[in-house]
């Protein structure tokens, strides 16, 4: 099976994922800013990844539109840990009602200094209302110290589950 990796970084995070996966399964690995469609032409899976925010893997609307959606095995990367996701709604948000292939969930981290402008405010606000809150998981603790030092919680075991479903496809 012809596979490429296809990724959307902001941070580095979701980069690092995607060169494991890319390393692991000895196939292409590139950056959808500098993707063509037809570069795309001839793969039987495409194993897309980018970051997450408000729920959203970032870029995967546009490679749904570069190709067949059935093609696509989708990964998003954020700061929550996977118990804290809403699974369902990360799920409903991302397919979309399209025959993607499967999606899964890989912590990422967090680096303030590294966002842009409007996900700064973004952040900014989430960290405010996190320390409003009377009680706090150890999630929103892990995310109020990532205003102090960048975070990763990446590890190369966390791609073993997409590893897995692909040599079983």
């Amino acid at each position: 099976m012809k596979t490429i990796v296809v990724y959307q970084s902001k941070t580095g995070y979701t980069e690092k994922y995607a060169n494991w996966i890319s390393e692991s399964l000895t196939c292409p690995l590139k950056s959808l800013n500098e993707l063509k469609s037809e570069e795309l032409q001839g793969y039987d899976l495409i194993i897309y990844g980018g970051g997450v925010y408000a729920s959203k893997i970032a870029g995967l609307n546009k490679i749904k539109k570069m190709t067949s959606p059935n093609k696509i095995i989708a990964f998003g990367v954020g700061m929550t840990s996977a118990q804290a996701l809403d699974h369902q709604q990360f799920e409903a948000l991302n397919i979309g009602g399209e025959n993607i292939k499967k999606i899964f969930y890989l912590r990422g981290g967090l680096d303030i200094k590294q966002l842009g402008f409007f996900l700064k405010k973004m952040m900014n606000m989430m960290k405010k209302g996190i320390e409003k809150k009377e009680e706090k998981s150890q999630d929103d603790k892990e995310f109020l110290s990532a205003f102090s030092h960048a975070t990763d919680f990446t590890s190369r075991e966390n791609i073993n589950d997409i590893l897995s479903y692909i040599k079983n496809i």
